[in-house]
């Protein structure tokens, strides 16, 4: 029986003139397999091609390979993922517009208050334990920077100076002027 001749991993992908990485359809079929089927194993993918467990693992060990089954990846998420986060969030405002027009025949205090605080809480603004602050629901911080000149910290630094040695303030508005203040003859 006349032996297969060896592939090589140049099989497995080309470059085009324009120098992007182009792979055999065989190869992308394989690619395409194992994106729809992440449970498989090397062994069993290569049992479904028809081809050895070693081959598979240095066609999907490839950068072209991996590109690829990147792309596809995110392909999938993006036409899977996105449309059931938008059912979800279709579903959320459905039943929070039910929900408010239900709030005005609610007559108990306790219930309105409990929903309040439900909504709130999914928001992020009601403290996990009582006296706790409140988080921003996205746990945002905000850092303030402020740049000051060496002429502006000098003054600050002299007004700080003066009323620690006065001790006694005539006038904010005389502790706080650039000028030092006048001394009485």
């Amino acid at each position: 029986m006349p032996r297969k001749p060896k592939r090589t991993v140049k099989e497995i992908a080309k470059t085009t003139t324009d120098g992007q990485v182009v792979l055999s359809p065989r190869y992308d079929e394989i690619i395409n397999f194992v994106v729809t089927n992440p449970h498989f194993t090397q062994k069993q993918i290569a049992e479904h091609f028809g081809v050895s467990q070693n081959w598979i693992g240095l066609i999907l060990n490839t950068d072209a390979a991996k590109i690829r089954m990147k792309e596809k990846q995110d392909l999938l998420f993006i036409n899977a993922a996105a449309p059931l986060r938008e059912k979800l969030h279709s579903l959320a405002h459905q039943a929070l517009d039910k929900m408010a027009d239900r709030l005005d025949e609610i007559n108990d205090p306790e219930l309105i208050r409990e929903i309040m605080e439900s909504a709130l809480d999914r928001m992020g603004f009601i403290p996990a334990k009582p006296g706790a602050p409140a988080q921003s629901p996205l746990g945002l911080q905000q850092n303030n920077i402020y740049i000051s000149s060496p002429e502006d910290l000098a003054k600050a630094r002299s007004i700080m100076q003066r009323v620690q040695e006065s001790r006694l303030i005539e006038s904010p508005a005389e502790a706080l002027s650039h000028d030092p203040p006048a001394e009485n003859p």
